[in-house]
Parts: structure tokens; sequence; C-alpha cells
């Protein structure tokens, strides 16, 4: 099965991944389960280079450059072929190398370029690995005379960060063994540690080649599609240890991005959720109470409205946000709109789900009953609407009324795949496009793949 073709199921409750340094980051263990992927091989062969234990000398050769672009050169995105394989073998410290290398040769092949008006074959450049003339320096590279004068590695780094994009999301989907050796992560699971892994550096290696981008990273529609389709995926296997630093990233490069406003609202309203709260007690971290998070939660959602009015889902997750906050009025009209102006299956169940709390809370039981029945009816088979409606009636007196709402809940088939409850995938559900976005991301670099 394709990535493209990924299965989810509901699998409550979620699990966390905490890692403790100078700040502290969350994974939320995923609730998503993918299917396998094919895996087509490039004609290319490749023998792994050894791994380094540090930072090679700059250009003290060409070798390691030459494989990293011979990889690039010859990935099929979307597939984990020879050359997906054969760099993630690498450490991080060969990716930082070859990306410094590749720096070194711009800025040596440019002066070659520029000392040289009619860009003479003949010019050389000295590396570890023997001279090299301005000839060689091309074909290595794949960069026309002008784009080596201007020292623009924009062709080579966009089609790097989609290999590392891919390379990231087969680490996390299970099938690659990654070797680049990134941070340390606890993985904690209902409040409690139960083991640890190691965060893979692809991610955080994309976003450095993307930042060499000419003229401007921040106004390519390549750079701001790939941070898209980034921080979707990592929200789609609540992947928030690699989601934070990613989105303050992407806020540089595009601080008027609504889509990127409202991914940065997903990730403190995941740290305001009461399993990222119960995993950081007792843990030094700069992710604030569940208060505090759900009103920087509450700015961004708000921002990406304001860009974008249309945006429903950050109008959905904005009324939810001031629902905990104890703004039920202001709530209760965010989720109205939503309700009104979408006629999409799964916002309207949350939307009628989220409304019906708030409109509970503000002592509107007629209107909470009707919002809870509409939710229900939405996904028959789901639990929380009943659940919620046995309590409303509970809370009024209704014993009755309160069996009587949880017999469908009791009457569901016991096989888990028969009992779909969205509800149990909210946090993860701002990430249901990734393979959509993916797709369109590797399209443009699937024609005149080397083989």
């Amino acid at each position: 099965m394709s990535h493209d073709a990924a299965a989810t199921r509901a699998a409550p409750p979620p699990s966390f991944v905490v890692k403790a340094a100078l700040r502290l980051f969350l994974v939320l263990g995923t609730i998503l389960t993918f299917g396998g992927m094919p895996a087509r091989h490039a004609t290319a062969q490749y023998e792994p280079r050894p791994l380094t234990p540090q930072a090679p000398e700059r250009l003290a050769g060409v070798e390691r450059l030459r494989d990293w672009l011979t990889a690039v050169a010859q990935h099929e995105p979307g597939t984990v072929d020879e050359p997906a394989r054969a760099i993630s073998l690498w450490s991080r410290f060969e990716l930082d190398a070859a990306m410094a290398d590749l720096r070194a040769l711009l800025d040596r092949a440019s002066g070659m370029v520029s000392r040289n008006q009619r860009s003479s074959d003949d010019a050389t450049t000295k590396t570890g690995s023997g001279p090299l003339t301005l000839a060689d320096v091309r074909d290595l590279l794949g960069l026309t005379d002008d784009e080596i004068r201007r020292r623009d590695p924009t062709r080579i780094v966009r089609r790097g960060a989609v290999l590392h994009a891919d390379l990231a999301v087969f680490t996390s989907l299970g099938l690659l063994v990654d070797h680049s050796r990134g941070n340390m992560t606890m993985q904690v699971y209902d409040g409690r540690q139960v083991g640890s892994e190691t965060r893979d550096y692809h991610w955080d290696f994309g976003r450095t080649l993307l930042d060499a981008v000419k003229p401007d990273p921040g106004r390519d529609g390549i750079v701001r599609l790939w941070y898209h389709a980034a921080s979707t995926f990592m929200s789609s296997r609540a992947d928030l240890a690699a989601l934070e630093p990613h989105i303050e990233q992407a806020r540089r490069l595009f601080p008027t991005d609504a889509t990127v406003q409202y991914f940065s609202g997903v990730l403190h309203e995941a740290f305001a959720s009461p399993g990222v709260q119960s995993a950081i007690l007792g843990t030094e971290t700069e992710i604030g109470s569940a208060e505090l998070e759900a009103r920087r939660a509450e700015r961004f959602f708000r921002r990406a409205v304001m860009l974008d009015p249309e945006h429903l889902e950050a109008c959905l997750r904005l009324g939810r946000t001031l629902g905990a906050l104890g703004r039920h009025a202001e709530a209760a009209a965010e989720l109205q709109r939503v309700i009104a102006a979408t006629d999409d299956r799964l916002l309207q169940y949350y939307g009628n789900l989220c409304l019906g709390r708030e409109e509970q809370a503000l002592g509107r039981r007629d209107a909470a009953r009707a919002a809870y029945e509409r939710a229900a009816a939405h996904y028959p088979r789901a639990q929380s609407p009943y659940l919620a409606l046995s309590q409303l009636a509970r809370r009024n007196g209704d014993k009755a009324g309160a069996r009587s709402a949880l017999q469908p809940v009791l009457d569901l088939p016991a096989r888990e795949s028969a009992r779909e409850d969205p509800w149990w995938g909210y946090y993860i559900s701002a990430g249901r496009h990734a393979d959509v976005l993916l797709a369109e991301l590797r399209k443009p670099f699937l024609v005149g793949v080397k083989q």
C-alpha cells in the first residue's frame, strides 16, 4: 500500500514521547495505522559510506558531496529506493559536512566564473580529491554558470529537501531505520515513562537546505509547500517534538501565512491538552500551564482566521479553545459559524460536539441536547455524543434519560473498528491531509529523475 493510501484507526488513549533538555518537547504517540510502502529501486547502486564520528574538514574531498548529490538526483520521491536507503545511513555530521562542502565549492566556483568571463573550462580549484576544473564543477553540481556566479543552489536544495522529507516520513512510518542520530526523546504513556527513542535529523536538515534558496526562501512557493506538508505530516503523527522548532522557523519565513499560524495554534492546543499536561508534571519545561497554552493557541488561531476568514478549522479550534478558557458565549458563536458554513462531516461532528458543551455551560439545555444529537447523527457509532447526552440528563436529575442515552453505546459491536469515534483523533485530525500535500510536494520532482 502506498503512503497515500494510509488507513486510519481510532485507538484511545494516546501516548506521549517527551524530550527533556534545555526545553521540553513532546511527541504524542500515533493513533494512526499506516500501510506498508513498496520499495522501488533506482538503477544506481550504493556502497554505504562509513559513519563519521565528527564533522570532516570542508572540501577535504568531493566524494561525500558527490554521493549526496547523486542520491538527491536519483531518488524517486515517495519511494524507499536505494538512494534513500543510502542516505539514511549517514550521520548528522556527514549531512552537515555535505552542506558545508556545497557552500564551499560554490564560493570557489563563483570566483572561478567571475574571473573567467568566458567561463573557461581550464580554470581549476584545489580540493582534497585533487584539482577540479570549472567543467568538473558544472558536471558535479548540475548548475549553470549564472547560478554558480550567484552562488545559487536553489535547484539542488529544493530537491534535497524533498529527499530528506521522505527520509523523515519513512523513518516515522518504520520503513527505514535512521542513523542521523538526532535528539533523545522519552516515551510517556498515560503520564508514565515507558522508554526512549532517538529523533532523526532529517526535518532539521531539510530546513537548513531550504534556508539556502535564492533570492529569499520566504517568497518561494516550493519552500512554503514543503513547510505546509511537513507541518501536516508531523500533526498526523502527533509529533510535537518535531513540530515545535519546525513551526517556529515557518513563522519566521512566512509571518502572514494563515496555515502556519493555524499549525502554531494546533501545537499549543496540544500542549494545553490533559495528556501533555499530565506528562510534564514534575519536570522543568517551558511548556506552560493548560491555561497559558490555551491562550497561546487562541492567539494563533485568531491570527489565522484574521488572515483567512474562510479557514473553518481554525475557527472551530478557536471556538473550542475559547470554551476551554471559560469564554462560552464567544466559543458558541465561533462554533455556530463553522456549523453554518460547512457540510464537511468531520467538521460538523466536531463543531456540534463542542457546541453542545458550550451550550451546556451557558445553561441552554435544549440547545445542548440538539447539538449532541446532531453530532450523533453524523457518526452514529461514535460513543462521545451519547456519553455527553447521558451526562446532560444526569446533571438535570433525569436518571432514566441518562440510562436511555447510554443504550446506543451498549448496543455497539465489540469490535473497535465498528465503533468509530473521530473524537479520539481530534488532536491528529489537523494532519489528515498529509498524504495529499506530500504528493503535491513530490510531484514536480518526479519528472527528470536521473536513472
